[in-house]
């Protein structure tokens, strides 16, 4: 793998962070860059046509919408594992869906517009493909901060710093108009790379009108940032595995604020348990190769005093598509 080059660095650190809320964004990050807006755009197109930019688009937080995602495991023989996994990724409420080396073996995002709608998903599941199907919804958000130093993997240690990223824990249900509704509907799509962005997006309203209208949506929760997915793997993060804590509530906090400061980590929750799963805190892991992770969580662990854990590299990929909300 040879790294980008310094300003392609520069370009895939400046399109993770929140793209500015303006008639000409792209404009403003290229002043940052110190750069043109055609010289920024055109990078862009190369390096998402090249594949290190993997999507565009802007991020809709679920939980303002009164929704409900939880992340389900099973445990599938593996003359049945594609099958399965195909019912699996059929469902438009998945966005992400893979399969991990360990006892529970298939793991996927499930969202809906209640807890009864995953029940119930879940149970036709169990019933076409006969096999159990275990729901651990998040309790608590340690970090949620998906962002990939183009240099490459880096120390996986914490850094000091930079604390991870978490959203803001929303316990309402925003209230939408119909315009507001309509606009979440058309921004669910690739951001336009051009100079303005937004009225491609929104032709009905277009210039100010449309950034006010975002402005509205990111106040109420609902429009997340705007920002970049990259290609981790063609950055030199070829390894990844969720790991799977078993801890008492006491340390909870204090281990969950731990593995948030670690820039490897991208994902930390404390997730319900269930019977012979005993594992309540999740962290999901990224580096050059799966003996760093492995033997960074043995040390972890060992220095926290928690024997009980299971490290699940991630084996295959079977979906990770942005689900679709209508209204």
């Amino acid at each position: 793998m040879t790294a980008p080059k310094p300003f392609e660095q520069a370009v895939l650190r400046a399109v993770q962070e929140p793209l500015p809320l303006c008639e000409r964004p792209f404009s403003v990050l290229a002043e940052q860059l110190a750069c043109s807006e055609e010289t920024l755009l055109n990078e862009i197109r190369r390096l998402k046509a090249d594949g290190l930019i993997r999507r565009y688009r802007p991020q809709i937080n679920y939980r303002a919408l009164g929704r409900v995602a939880v992340l389900v495991g099973a445990a599938i023989p593996e003359g049945r594992l594609e099958q399965t996994a195909a019912a699996v990724s059929a469902l438009g409420g998945v966005s992400h869906n893979y399969q991990r080396d360990g006892r529970l073996n298939l793991w996927f995002t499930l969202q809906d517009a209640s807890t009864a709608a995953i029940d119930a998903a879940l149970e036709r599941l169990r019933q076409t493909t006969g096999f159990a199907f275990y729901s651990f919804p998040a309790e608590k958000v340690y970090k949620l901060d998906v962002r990939f130093d183009p240099a490459g993997p880096g120390p996986l240690w914490f850094v000091p710093g930079r604390p991870g990223r978490n959203p803001t824990e929303t316990t309402t249900t925003a209230a939408l108009t119909p315009d507001e509704k309509q606009v979440l509907e058309r921004l669910q799509q690739e951001l336009p790379l051009a100079p303005q962005p937004f009225d491609q997006m929104l032709p009905d309203a277009t210039g100010p009108m449309s950034v006010a209208l975002l402005k509205s949506l990111t106040e109420k929760g609902v429009l997340g940032r705007i920002a970049a997915v990259l290609n981790y793997r063609r950055l030199g993060y070829a390894a990844n595995a969720m790991v799977c804590i078993a801890v008492g509530a006491e340390r909870m906090d204090a281990l969950g604020g731990e593995l948030a400061r670690i820039p490897a980590v991208t994902h930390c929750y404390r997730r319900r348990t269930v019977a012979d799963w005993p594992y309540a805190l999740y962290a999901m892991f990224h580096a050059d190769t799966l003996g760093r992770i492995d033997a960074f969580v043995r040390r972890f662990c060992q220095q926290h005093r928690a024997a009980d854990y299971a490290v699940l590299p991630t084996v295959r990929e079977f979906k990770k598509t942005p689900v679709r909300i209508t209204f």
